[in-house]
């Protein structure tokens, strides 16, 4: 298998729901890949988030036993695309 990964981190797609909150807002998202050190979301409706802010996220496990994904995270992209505003954080802090 040919790894041609350019990161230290290999990305894994997914797609389940999320959670951001910033300065009290919650923001509903789709969680859409995410690596070891953060993930990148599509906000499910506009939002007035902006690079730098820092908020929680909280991405779900799909159930079981195992527990949502918690992490403190600072916004490090905003771009506009077909599926909508995506987000992409960094993961300061995993809880």
């Amino acid at each position: 298998m040919h790894h041609s990964e350019k990161r230290d981190f290999i990305r894994v797609t997914v797609e389940t729901n999320a959670e951001l909150t910033v300065a009290g807002t919650v923001y509903a998202m789709k969680c859409v890949d995410l690596s070891t050190t953060g993930a990148r979301l599509i906000a499910a409706t506009p939002t007035s988030l902006g690079i730098d802010q820092k908020g929680t996220l909280v991405i779900e496990s799909g159930g079981g036993p195992t527990a949502p994904l918690q992490a403190e995270v600072t916004i490090i992209r905003m771009a506009e695309t077909e599926k909508g505003e995506e987000v992409a954080v960094h993961f300061d802090t995993l809880t």
